[in-house]
């Protein structure tokens, strides 16, 4: 018996790319499956365009316009399953977003809830959800992560070929890597700030530096500089040519899988933070907007997985938030030390954590049995709609 499946993403590279790795998993578990993803376009760029269509027979993509009422009613008729994408933990929080916290309510009208979690990372929180009679079917099917890292730019500029190449030239677990997502950027001050801390630590680095948007109508992708040296302190670049490299566009899980690399400083979106812990290295938390500051706080708190840079940090430019003020080149520096401890007790439990996650996605593993539970559920559900 097929099975049709729609994967409806929230608008974004980031959120689409776990929805096609998942519809990915699910598909090459069941070939009986057929997903298709309903690209919701936005009226401004929004990451969607340029991403690789190439997913699988079995995954199909429609560009879908703005739903007039009645194809929204229809959508909105159909069974759902909602895909969390971030610590379950702050779903319930109720000092979060209002918008998440909404759209938390609204979970338990669904019929189930996967989760890009692993048991192993948050097994408290899966087990407070399984354990509410309130509480919708929970899968957890995490980490969900993009091992293509993206497709890498047609500018001419830094390619994944080259980051990695300098990377083999370096000393193992010596690089901190510092990238602040598809959304992160800074003016010149702070700019100026984090690379007075990178001089003042003395640490080999890779910096992902992007250009912000120019504009407050509209909301752009963030782009690569033409000349770094227009934003950097005067030198910078000359007094760190045998240490540093920086780049634009960055071939993320290439970066954190190299041996050389022993830090991550990271705004702590969801994505970059499974895979950090996919790949073992220690975060350094920067939290910029969204629900990143509750991720931040689980990581350095509860998990012990991180060192803090600036917990309470904001700066939200789709929103138009200004920033919560410029972190001190001292408060950066203090933070890069800390997660490039090659002794800390964090990197001891980000290696544990690593090898944890990486068995449960294999077949017996916790999240690879979750995913069967849901996808045997699901064709029981059809074929049982099928019979009546």
């Amino acid at each position: 018996m097929k099975a049709e499946l729609i994967i409806i993403p929230a608008p974004g590279a980031g959120h689409l790319l776990s929805m096609v790795e998942l519809a990915k998993l699910i598909v090459s578990r069941d070939a009986r499956i057929h997903v298709s993803i309903l690209i919701i376009r936005l009226p401004f760029e929004s990451g969607v365009d340029g991403f690789n269509k190439d997913a699988s027979e079995n995954v199909a993509f429609l560009d879908v316009p703005a739903l007039d009422d009645i194809a929204l009613a229809e959508v909105k008729s159909l069974p759902r399953i909602s895909f969390l994408d971030s610590f379950i933990a702050k779903h319930g929080s109720a000092d979060g977003c209002p918008v998440v916290i909404a759209a938390a309510r609204r979970l338990r009208e669904t019929k189930a809830i996967l989760i890009n979690t692993v048991w192993e990372l948050e097994s408290h929180a899966i087990k407070s959800l399984v354990d509410d009679a309130k509480t919708p079917v929970i899968y957890h099917v995490g980490p969900v992560i993009n091992f293509k890292s993206g497709e890498e730019p047609s500018n001419g500029r830094t390619s994944g070929e080259d980051v990695v190449s300098w990377l083999d030239r370096q000393p193992p677990s010596s690089v901190v890597y510092l990238c602040f997502g598809s959304s992160g950027s800074f003016d010149g001050e702070q700019i100026g700030e984090i690379a007075r801390a990178l001089e003042l630590s003395g640490q080999r680095y890779l910096w992902s530096l992007r250009r912000p948007s120019q504009g407050k109508d509209q909301v752009v992708l963030l782009q690569d500089y033409d000349d770094y040296n227009e934003v950097l302190p005067q030198g910078f670049l000359e007094r760190t040519s045998g240490k540093g490299k920086i780049i634009g566009w960055a071939p993320q899980l290439s970066i954190l899988s190299h041996p050389s690399v022993g830090g991550f400083v990271s705004h702590c979106g969801w994505n970059s933070i499974l895979e950090s812990i996919w790949c073992g290295v220690p975060i350094a938390t920067w939290p910029m907007y969204a629900e990143q500051q509750v991720n931040a706080f689980q990581l350095v708190v509860d998990l012990g997985l991180a060192a803090e840079i600036k917990m309470d940090y904001r700066k939200d430019r789709v929103a138009d938030m200004e920033s919560t003020g410029v972190v001190s080149a001292e408060e950066i520096e203090r933070g890069i030390r800390r997660v490039m401890d090659g002794e800390s007790e964090m990197r001891k439990k980000m290696k544990e954590l690593k090898d944890a996650c990486r068995k449960a996605t294999q077949p017996g593993g916790s999240s690879y049995t979750s995913l069967g539970e849901f996808i045997q559920d699901v064709t029981n559900s059809i074929r049982e709609g099928a019979l009546n």
